[in-house]
């Protein structure tokens, strides 16, 4: 019975840690995060999308200053056009596509 009392207190040790390094890294909107993932754990279905990011996924990078991603989204679509066009001679209008998005 000590011995399982004693993997309690480690176990809930190792979650007030986790905890606080999830809140240090979430920062001021940690209590909005943590109610979000405790309803997420109550739920049966764990999985969750954000459909707005989906869809609209470059506008929702620069909208929320990723933008890491954005342009490494851009960056991407121009190399798969330089590499299509270069060696494969398949001209896909993706840079229309660029356009279009900007």
């Amino acid at each position: 019975m000590q011995t399982l009392n004693k993997l309690n207190t480690v176990d809930n040790t190792h979650e007030d840690s986790n905890s606080q390094l999830i809140q240090s890294f979430v920062g001021k909107n940690y209590l909005y995060y943590n109610n979000k993932w405790n309803i997420l754990k109550n739920k049966k279905n764990l999985i969750s999308i954000n459909w707005v990011a989906l869809f609209f996924g470059p506008i929702w990078f620069a909208y929320r200053k990723m933008y890491l991603y954005l342009f490494s989204f851009y960056g991407s679509i121009i190399m798969i056009d330089i590499i299509l066009s270069t060696f494969f001679k398949f001209n896909f209008p993706l840079r229309l596509i660029l356009y279009y998005i900007f």
